[in-house]
């Protein structure tokens, strides 16, 4: 098949970036999927924002100001507005979303009518636009924030005691202080890894007020962002993933990046969280209570609770304290994000849709 992502919604952003520099989250997703096809035979090509052109691993990149809207293609997958959709020629065109905000959700209105298909990230990112869009429900189909099983295929020795947090700062980092702080009471050679940053998305880097947020406290290391090898290196270090989230997280590639990297995460209960954490087997899921669930209004929660911050500071004891069921967890944890959200299954499973929607067009 021929197959086209289109994402123009973005910074300027090279192939090579990928594996090197490191992307958005959006992107990245985007990148593994694309390079999963082409490991599957298929001719892909990916639309981005910036002015270059040529092939990657197998996967053709062109400026999505080249986008000719009479070329055929089997399938187009679009991430971002697409002007004039309705003229692009694909037997399949589908909208992978990954936003919930109106304001981002650019699509609606020109594009929706023009898609054959609406794939979500998580179960809880399907109701959500449910909820909030009244979007028709045969339309949606549910997916996810695909992982790359090359990058997260060798196994790394593990540093005892090495929590890491690699989200964004304003999802949870404030939190973190005083929950690592607590834990290192009970296990004063606890460590702690922070790769957060706003950088990607043209803003000051906040490693120094990270920084800041854990000015004197021993035990911690602020590394703000770093190359997408090391980051995947630490993710694959860490004994855990440590995230205390306030955020209304649709998937979070960040929480199955770090189990496919054998990392169990200990993180909150806010929105889809979890079904990304299974709780028990690949992480725990820390509910921050006093929040209707589910809860599709609120983007963030006020706060973390003291009863919850001390639940995540005692469950971070109690795994790095029994090594055993901690790496039982982690085993779980990785063969569950690679077999079932590894880039390639991801894609064959998204093939019988593709068929079934082309199915369903003809007869219409």
């Amino acid at each position: 098949m021929r197959i086209a992502f289109y994402m123009a919604a973005t910074w300027a952003w090279t192939p090579e970036d990928l594996e090197q520099h490191g992307v958005g989250g959006t992107e990245t997703a985007m990148g593994n999927m694309a390079r999963a096809f082409a490991r599957l035979g298929h001719e892909t090509t990916v639309f981005h924002a910036s002015g270059s052109a040529g092939t990657h691993r197998g996967v053709h990149f062109r400026p999505a100001s080249t986008l000719d809207h009479a070329e055929p293609w089997d399938v187009f997958v679009s991430l971002s507005h697409v002007p004039d959709l309705q003229r692009v020629r694909a037997a399949v065109k589908v909208h992978w979303c990954m936003e919930h905000i109106e304001g981002w959700v650019k699509s609606w209105g020109e594009m929706l009518p023009a898609v054959d298909a609406v794939f979500t990230i998580s179960p809880y990112h399907t109701a959500l636009l449910l909820h909030r869009f009244r979007l028709p429900a045969e339309r949606l189909h549910t997916t996810c924030c695909p992982i790359d099983p090359e990058e997260y295929a060798a196994v790394l020795p593990k540093v005892a005691g090495q929590l890491i947090y690699c989200s964004v700062p304003d999802r949870g980092l404030r939190h973190l202080p005083a929950i690592f702080q607590m834990a290192r009471i009970m296990l004063p050679d606890l460590r702690l890894v922070v790769t957060s940053d706003f950088t990607l998305w043209g803003l000051p880097s906040a490693a120094d007020a990270a920084r800041e947020l854990f000015h004197g406290m021993p035990g911690v290391d602020v590394l703000g962002r770093v190359p997408r090898p090391r980051l995947v290196q630490l993710q694959k270090r860490s004994v855990l993933h440590l995230y205390p989230c306030v955020f209304q997280e649709l998937f979070c590639l960040a929480s199955m990046e770090c189990q496919a990297a054998g990392t169990p995460s200990v993180t909150s209960d806010m929105g889809a969280l979890p079904t990304t954490v299974e709780h028990g087997a690949t992480g725990l899921v820390i509910p921050l209570g006093g929040r209707p669930q589910p809860d599709f209004d609120q983007t963030f929660a006020a706060d973390i609770p003291p009863p919850a911050r001390r639940a995540f500071a005692a469950r971070v004891v109690e795994l790095v304290g029994d090594p055993t069921r901690l790496q039982a967890m982690g085993r779980q944890a990785r063969e569950r994000a690679l077999g079932r959200f590894g880039a390639d299954a991801v894609a064959r499973a998204w093939l019988p849709v593709f068929g079934e929607v082309a199915g369903r067009r003809r007869i219409g």
